[in-house]
């Protein structure tokens, strides 16, 4: 019955593709071509070359992705797109609320069909057994996709604190040359190849749209959510509205946030013997116990048997 379950499962994954399939390629002419005078047969040979040719994916994954993304986002609550378009860009993804969403049911359904070929394979008669290991397997493909998403924006947010002093320092060296911050900010935003050089990328795209500097710098605390990156862009905004001198301040700063960065690697540094506690009682001790007291086990099953 398991087995049934999972074949039906399968069975409306294959149908979906083909309704996709059909949908995709049943596309009726527009009526501009038909206003335009042209040829609808020569247009739809041209298209269905130029579909051919794209990958399998772009043809038919992407376009039935993004309509099952958009029907998810239909039915769900506007502050939960909210919170989870936030998450998606502090962890610096491009995917949307309703895409998340739908991999994170088809991470769970999958998960939950991967349960019951488990169960299948063990030989297990019980059906309560089933559903227990199914729904265990529901539960830990729904949660996989969330924590990947705040794991990728722990990461982020880690790369973008470690090297934030060393841009604070070139921003100060091109303010001591003559520069005002708007052009530091984008000679360091073409300078910099990681995160944070992405993020001052965001910020002079902004400025040159005319929003002003002071917002686009909050734009940028706000998309991070880093408390030094907030701290920092607090401070040269308030030094650009009473003409405190800037390059003093950046060095200063870029100091103060190179002796936190040290602070947190010797707090790491005195939990190591902590973190290294689990892997050596679950792998290191066993393997111990085994080439010490294995000979003496097996002699003592020898006397016994005799």
């Amino acid at each position: 019955m398991i087995l049934a379950v999972a074949l039906v499962l399968v069975a409306a994954v294959v149908i979906v593709v083909t309704l996709g399939v059909a949908i995709t390629w049943g596309t009726a002419p527009g009526v501009l071509e038909e206003r335009l005078g042209l040829n609808p047969t020569m247009i739809g040979r041209e298209l269905s070359e130029t579909e051919l040719a794209q990958p399998f994916g772009a043809r038919v994954i992407a376009p039935m992705g993004t309509a099952v993304a958009g029907f998810v986002a239909e039915r769900t609550q506007q502050h939960r797109l909210d919170s989870i378009n936030k998450q998606l860009r502090l962890a610096g993804s491009r995917l949307s609320a309703g895409a998340f969403l739908t991999f994170t049911l088809v991470s769970a359904v999958v998960a939950s069909v991967a349960g019951l070929l488990v169960f299948r394979a063990l030989g297990v008669k019980s059906l309560a057994v089933g559903l227990v290991l199914s729904l265990l397997f529901f539960i830990l493909g729904y949660i996989a996709p969330r924590t990947w998403l705040s794991r990728r924006t722990r990461a982020r947010q880690a790369r973008i604190r470690n090297s934030l002093p060393n841009a604070l320092d070139i921003l100060a060296t091109c303010v001591s040359a003559g520069q005002a911050v708007q052009a530091a900010l984008s000679k360091l935003a073409q300078r910099l190849q990681d995160d944070l050089g992405a993020e001052l990328r965001v910020v002079n795209d902004q400025v040159q749209l005319g929003y002003p500097l002071g917002d686009a710098l909050n734009s940028l605390a706000e998309r991070c959510n880093i408390p030094e990156l907030t701290r920092f862009t607090m401070a040269v905004s308030q030094a650009m509205q009473i003409g405190a001198p800037m390059a003093e301040f950046l060095t200063a700063q870029a100091d103060d946030l190179r002796r936190q960065r040290r602070q947190r690697a010797e707090e790491r540094a005195q939990t190591a013997p902590l973190r290294m506690l689990p892997p050596m009682i679950g792998c290191v001790f066993p393997a111990i116990f085994v080439v010490l007291l294995g000979p003496a086990l097996i002699d003592a099953l020898r006397a016994f048997s005799h």
